[in-house]
């Protein structure tokens, strides 16, 4: 609230009571007409039921009751996320950008060199 942001968050309760999933939207205060698509989850024992695609729907209705004149959302995914990449897909996302993240390996052996 202090950063002067709006977040939306829609929350999937199982049957008996646990949390099945969530899913994040934040608005920021800037008026460019954009919206951050943040965290969302569908825990392992849910998933494989459509649950990720109704809890988007839902926040994104709330975001059209509340700020009908934010017309952009960004999101992202990994490439290996391959139900989540299907779930934005079929609300209309399409790639943009490519991010590539490089990691060492813990077996590559790293060289010291002292001066001479």
């Amino acid at each position: 609230m202090r950063q002067g942001r709006d977040g939306f968050t829609v929350l999937a309760i199982a049957p008996d009571g646990s949390v099945a999933g969530y899913t994040q939207l934040v608005v920021p205060p800037s008026d460019d007409g954009r919206v951050a698509q943040a965290d969302t989850l569908v825990l392992p024992d849910h998933r494989g039921h459509r649950l990720g695609l109704a809890m988007k729907v839902r926040n994104l209705r709330r975001l059209q009751e509340h700020h009908p004149d934010r017309t952009y959302v960004g999101t992202w995914n990994a490439d290996g996320n391959a139900p989540m990449l299907a779930v934005n897909s079929r609300l209309g996302a399409t790639p943009r950008e490519r991010m590539l993240e490089y990691q060492r390996s813990e077996t590559t052996p790293v060289r010291h060199t002292s001066p001479r």
